[in-house]
């Protein structure tokens, strides 16, 4: 989860550096070097779009491929309830 949101960023701090560039392409005197410039701008953009858009679909998707280890689980769980029975008995104590 952690390097979907690092990619997140990455994503973002592209579109960023993007924003400059189109911003500094109207500074150009040249308004074929502007147009050439922006037309870039555009395309690098709807690239990030879809960039996003692929990592909204791995967020939505399930972790299938993190093992389970049912045992572990198990043990947790006979654990918590030992230790809700401890935390019971000792309020009818008190």
């Amino acid at each position: 989860m952690i390097e979907l949101i690092r990619i997140e960023d990455t994503l973002g701090e592209a579109s960023n550096f993007l924003q400059a560039l189109y911003l500094a392409a109207h500074g150009l005197e040249e308004t074929r070097d502007t147009n050439a410039l922006q037309a870039v701008i555009v395309e690098v953009e709807a690239r990030l779009k879809n960039a996003r858009g692929a990592l909204e679909d791995l967020r939505k998707q399930p972790l299938a491929s993190v093992p389970i280890d049912l045992k572990a689980l198990e043990k947790a769980g006979k654990a918590e309830i030992a230790r809700r029975k401890a935390v019971k008995k000792e309020e009818a104590l008190a």
